[in-house]
């Protein structure tokens, strides 16, 4: 098991360095989100330990909520506190941002490892550490040295959780159901769509408690369990609820996690008879769901909004790649044989209905979930890699002993090495920020004007608007913000995309804009989505192209605008003056 994790780190780190810190002082952090997140961290070192909840560089000229909860920053600034003995620095901050997620995504073997004892012993651990360690899948990608981001952090949190709820089952010890509560509560700082998981519990608390009545192996130990965990997440989430945007929910969600359970037991245990207990759930269930349409009817249109969060349906978002649906040839190119494993694990989790039903349950729903966008392909991996051991493991017992031993070992190197290739191409890709992005926003930085009254950049609460705003394709927002300090019209919150759309397209000014960032690729791979969020198809003749505004800025032939800086693949304009 050590050298699976020491393994774990080598992959996520060693094959990551020269990407990650292309000099002494510069840090190129990968994906886009992981910018932001320093956005976060650079300003709670200054105003430490508060974090920011409201940024007005971003939504512009507005401004918006921030909608990134605070666990993540702390724990940033809080280590480097420590390992500066507290005097971090931003590039102390930039580093340890760094190297959390490999770090966090060795510590998330350490669950794996003990779930999989549980449910077959301990080579069924150690398999599911190992391919959760090597799968070439969305884990390994956003666990990579310099994806500073909350994704594993989440995953590490939701995993130690189902542990300590499966040892609270098998146990009937209400402490493990105290320790996943606070788990479910720091992943609710984590995450600001953290109810995502608790559908999963829910699911998995009625499946349970029903297979349990009908065995005749009902435990109070469950619904006082799962009652318990909500409890607990609900009382460490509730003096934070300010910094998620999706409170409301979050604090009914959470109330009815703890309902549900306590429902459930009460019906059982004084109605008696077993055919009242889906009527009286039903009309408890009903019952809330009123109340709670009464009380606060906001809570519904933010649930739809959850809901197309995950299963979106506008064009637009379907031309992010990893809100692409994942068809089902991709999942055995990425999974190899490991479906088929899994596939097994999940007949022997139905047909036994104990331990592995949770880790069923939630594999399903990630099965769902990334049917309608890959990106939910890093919660999948573990489920999915614990299924695989088990159902190995499983399938092995029906070999005779000298035939599984071989069988078992050839099988295992396939399993492990069979995607290596493809681990270690991913752990070689490069950061999506390049040198001339870079150089461009830092001359951006240094040579125009600051946006505010003065550098109010690491103030909390700005509370005015920008006197201008940065205009470019959504996906360079956040390095607009961090590098250059100035303020995007549109960023990866998808915030103003299709005035953005409008402006590059049919060349629609937009109000308060003073300066355009563009580079090669808005003219080439990422100009179909421009007319995809604006709801039109991605079908243009060669002079349609090259009459649009943005094709006629990178051709420096668009009136009203001049270029003031310029490098190999990045230009930027400002606004001639009238």
């Amino acid at each position: 098991m050590g050298s699976i994790f020491i393994g774990c780190l080598a992959l996520r780190i060693a094959m990551s360095t020269g990407y990650s810190f292309p000099t002494d002082d510069i840090i190129f952090f990968r994906g886009n989100d992981a910018w932001y997140h320093m956005r976060l961290s650079e300003n709670m070192l200054a105003n430490w330990p508060v974090p920011m909840a409201f940024d007005s560089y971003t939504n512009f000229p507005y401004g918006s909520a921030v909608i990134m909860p605070p666990l993540f920053s702390w724990l940033t600034v809080g280590i480097s506190y420590i390992v500066t003995l507290g005097s971090p620095t931003i590039h102390t901050i930039g580093m340890v941002s760094s190297y959390m997620p490999p770090v966090m995504a060795a510590l998330t073997l350490i669950p794996v490892y003990f779930i999989g004892r549980e449910l077959r012993g301990k080579w069924t651990g150690i398999l599911a550490a190992g391919l959760v360690a090597v799968l070439p899948t969305q884990f390994l990608t956003r666990s990579l040295l310099g994806f500073a981001d909350h994704h594993i952090l989440e995953i590490l949190l939701v995993t130690t959780m189902v542990l300590f709820i499966i040892l609270g089952y098998k146990r009937q010890q209400l402490r493990w159901y105290i320790l996943a509560g606070i788990s479910l509560g720091l992943y609710f700082l984590t995450w600001h769509a953290a109810v995502f998981i608790l559908l999963v519990l829910g699911v998995w608390f009625v499946a349970q408690f029903v297979v349990d009545k009908i065995r005749g192996q009902l435990h109070s130990s469950l619904w006082q369990g799962i009652a318990i965990t909500s409890g607990v997440g609900l009382l460490i989430f509730f003096p934070f609820r300010e910094y998620s945007s999706n409170t409301l929910l979050a604090l009914a969600s959470l109330i009815g996690l703890v309902a549900l359970p306590i429902m459930t037991g009460l019906v059982v245990r004084y109605l008696g008879s077993w055919r009242w207990f889906w009527p009286a759930l039903g009309g408890s269930v009903a019952a809330a769901g009123l109340l709670v349409l009464l009380v606060h009817p906001e809570v519904y249109s933010i649930a739809g909004g959850m809901v197309k969060h995950i299963f979106p349906t506008a064009e637009g978002v379907k031309t992010i790649a990893e809100a692409k649906s994942m068809p089902i040839e991709t999942l055995f190119t990425i999974y190899g044989m490991c479906p088929i494993f899994m596939g097994y694990g999940l007949y022997k989790a139905f047909r036994e209905h104990q331990r592995p039903l949770l880790i069923a349950m939630w594999c399903i729903m990630m099965l769902v979930a990334i049917a309608s966008q890959q990106r939910w392909g890093y919660y999948l991996t573990v489920p999915l890699a614990l299924l695989t051991a088990y159902g190995f493991i499983e399938l092995g017992r029906h070999f005779a002993k000298r035939l599984r031993e071989g069988l078992s070992l050839t099988l295992c190197v396939a399993l492990l090495f069979a995607p290596a290739a493809a681990s270690v191409k991913f752990a070689t890709s490069g950061s999506l920020m390049n040198p001339d992005w870079y150089t461009a926003l830092v001359w951006m930085r240094e040579n125009t004007p600051e946006p505010f009254a003065s550098d109010l950049y690491y103030e909390i609460d700005v509370g005015e608007e920008p006197a201008y705003g940065v205009l470019s394709w959504w996906d360079y927002g956040h390095w607009i913000t961090q590098v250059a300090h100035r303020v995007p019209v549109t960023n990866p919150f998808q915030q103003q995309v299709e005035a953005a759309s409008r402006f590059f397209i049919d060349g629609k000014e937009i109000e308060g804009v003073e300066y355009v960032v563009i580079d090669e690729s808005m003219v080439t791979g990422k100009f179909y989505a421009m007319l995809l969020w604006l709801g039109r198809p991605a079908r243009f003749t060669e002079e349609e192209w090259a009459a649009t505004p943005v094709v006629r800025l990178w051709n420096e032939d668009y009136a009203g605008w001049q270029v003031v800086y310029a490098n190999r693949t990045v230009k930027i304009f400002g606004k001639e003056p009238e």
